[in-house]
């Protein structure tokens, strides 16, 4: 059985120029990176909305922090899972890369007013913690 990250040397032999790798721990988060993944996401940060039963460990604000501290510079993370409009905010404060969600834009009436508030919070953070 090949580790999970053995793709991405598969990807990276096929010419693939961006690689990112879905990863639920710092440690896989630096096999990743140790096997060229170009940035991982880390999840999830908050309660998915969009696996009401999830019953996995929630990855956490101080975690994540921690994670990103210890992988250092140059080396992305993106903070998923249960990101919305209000807790947002909380994501600049630990130092990573970007967001991503889901629930909080497909979910939304208005799909583009979402986006664009949460890029407002996101805007608003990264100004405050700068």
């Amino acid at each position: 059985l090949q580790a999970p990250t053995a793709n991405i040397g598969m990807a990276i032999e096929a010419g693939v120029p961006f690689i990112g790798y879905s990863a639920h721990s710092l440690n896989e988060a630096n096999a990743a990176f140790d096997s060229g993944a170009s940035f991982v996401t880390l999840s999830p940060i908050f309660m998915p909305q969009s696996k009401k039963h999830y019953r996995g460990e929630i990855f956490g604000l101080e975690k994540l922090k921690e994670a990103c501290g210890i992988l250092g510079p140059g080396r992305p993370v993106i903070g998923l899972g249960g990101v919305s409009v209000t807790n947002i905010p909380m994501l600049s404060s630990t130092g990573v890369s970007g967001f991503g969600c889901i629930n909080a834009v497909f979910s939304a009436p208005d799909k583009a007013l979402a986006m664009t508030e949460l890029l407002r919070g996101w805007d608003q953070s990264e100004s405050v913690s700068q």
